[in-house]
């Protein structure tokens, strides 16, 4: 039988493992470190240690209890016993071995996981709410779909070549979380009406990033019936391929083209590579703003079945904790699990006469179900830890800040809402502060002639919708004096918001007292 073409790409990494084993790190070229990234597999600092680490793409983060299984024995047995989850719903393992890999992979591919699109200049991960299929607010069940998009581009051979990497998202849930806007292409649900009936499907948005020059996706005037979407990105994806900029690799995304070309030029173009017409976009049905992660018990929308939520402390699971939710899945659910933007998971089909049980699990003592107001929408990147471009130890130093608030919230009787506050160690924005209520950005600082760690503190506006992004530069402190500067921000975002809330009904002539 003939190998696919993701398994051809997969033997071309080992043999190239194999030859770099061979003739020693300092004989790796360009080219081959570009077939590793590719293949999401990057070295970690500095590289004469021979220790790699390894990312794993799952589309819509939803991966079976087997699969959960593998990924568990290779951290126990290859890595250091743990797993971190990404921003963009993958899973890496650090700290292997370059004359391991070979065999990690083909334990991959036995549990059909891949890491090929996982990194460098290629099609990412497609990343969809963890809801997909089980959310009671979506327009329609995309969990095929998805799977379906994944598997092409990690079969297509067309779209090789990229300038950069380009990122998918797709969602069919009512519900706006944000993330779909900071995507090179990105699907949205909407309806049209088509030949006097109402059709539900997909409007478009393209050039979405973050970094330095973040920007939120533009919408097309178009809309897209399911079975299209395939089409749609393989053709976005030719377009970027031989118009995206191969001079300046900080102008070599699909924003960029936008950018040049603007909205109408550019759909223009991608109808002409599409090869046929799409009708006008109709309605979207993005009507509600997630303003926070829901976590503990939920009903999905099978009827009998609830799905839980629990939070990931770090980012970080231990090989032996994601075994035991394995098991779980399996016990209590369809042997599935999920997982969310960076730091929560969802266990999904728990009938409800398991929940009461399911929740009294061991493992939940450790993965909490009801974490904190703060600490269970924190988000931070990778950091100095194992990321080259980082300032700063971001995870560990963030998940202090934000417990202590939480902690001292308590103790004082002040009631705090959910609040997203992500870190980032450099520009590059991986844990997402542009999606955040409070978004910290690590830099270093010239202060009072000495150079200190220092982070520029950045804020939403409160009545700013989730298309919106957190911009707003706050000021710029000493790490030493970022936690006494959080606590005083969020204290005049609750005071600013009972003004208002006072305010509104005073107006209204309803008694507030």
């Amino acid at each position: 039988m003939k190998a696919t073409n993701s398994e051809q790409k997969v033997q071309q990494v080992t043999e190239t493992i194999e030859e770099i084993l061979r003739q020693g790190i300092a004989s790796i070229s360009d080219e081959e470190q570009k077939m590793l990234k590719k293949a999401g597999i990057y070295f970690h600092k500095p590289k004469e240690k021979f220790l790699l680490f390894l990312r794993v793409t799952l589309p819509a983060g939803i991966l079976t209890s087997e699969q959960g299984k593998v990924l568990s024995h290779i951290a126990n047995s290859y890595g250091k016993g743990y797993l971190s989850i990404t921003t963009r719903q993958a899973i890496q393992i650090h700290n292997i071995k370059l004359e391991d890999m070979p065999s990690v992979l083909t334990l991959l591919q036995k549990a059909k996981l891949s890491s090929i699109g996982a990194g460098g200049d290629s099609t990412r991960n497609i990343v969809a709410p963890v809801l997909t299929g089980i959310d009671p607010q979506e327009e329609l069940d995309c969990t095929e779909l998805i799977k379906e998009l994944y598997h092409f581009f990690q079969e297509d051979s067309t779209c090789q070549d990229l300038p950069r990497k380009f990122k998918i998202a797709l969602s069919s849930s009512r519900v706006r979380s944000g993330a779909e806007g900071i995507h090179c292409l990105s699907f949205t649900a909407a309806r049209q009406d088509i030949e006097g009936q109402e059709s539900k499907g997909f409007h478009v948005h393209v050039g979405g990033g973050l970094s330095r020059d973040a920007r939120v996706a533009q919408e097309l005037d178009l809309f897209v019936l399911p079975h299209q979407v395939i089409d749609v990105a393989q053709a976005t994806a030719t377009l970027f391929q031989d118009y995206g900029c191969r001079e300046d690799r900080k102008k070599a995304r699909v924003k960029h083209l936008v950018e040049r070309w603007g909205v109408e030029e550019f759909q223009q173009k991608l109808i002409k590579y599409l090869g046929y017409e799409l009708p006008a976009k109709g309605q979207s049905q993005q009507i509600v703003d997630q303003k926070s992660f829901q976590y503990g018990l939920q009903v999905q929308k099978q009827k009998g079945y609830y799905y839980l939520a629990f939070h990931i402390p770090r980012g970080h699971l231990k090989a032996t904790q994601l075994h035991e939710l394995a098991k779980i899945a399996d016990a209590y659910g369809l042997g599935e699990l999920r997982l969310g933007f960076g730091q929560s998971m969802v266990i999904p089909h728990v009938p409800f006469y398991r929940g009461r049980d399911l929740v009294k699990e061991d493992v939940f003592q450790q993965l909490p179900i009801y974490p904190a107001p703060l600490t269970g929408q924190v988000l931070a990147c990778t950091g100095g830890e194992y990321c080259k471009y980082s300032n700063v130890q971001t995870k560990e130093r963030l998940y202090e800040i934000v417990e202590t608030l939480d902690r001292q919230f308590k103790e004082e009787g002040i009631e705090v809402p959910p609040l997203r506050i992500h870190m980032v160690g450099c520009p590059h924005s991986c844990g997402h502060r542009h999606l955040a209520d409070i978004g910290l950005q690590a830099k270093k600082s010239l202060i009072d002639g000495q150079v200190e760690e220092a982070f520029v503190i950045y804020q939403k506006n409160d009545k700013a919708d989730q298309s919106e992004l957190c911009t707003e530069e706050v000021a710029m402190v000493k790490a030493e004096d970022l936690l006494p500067f959080l606590k005083e921000l969020i204290m005049v975002k609750l005071f600013q918001k009972k003004a208002a809330k006072d305010r509104a009904f005073a107006a209204s002539g309803e008694d507030n007292s």
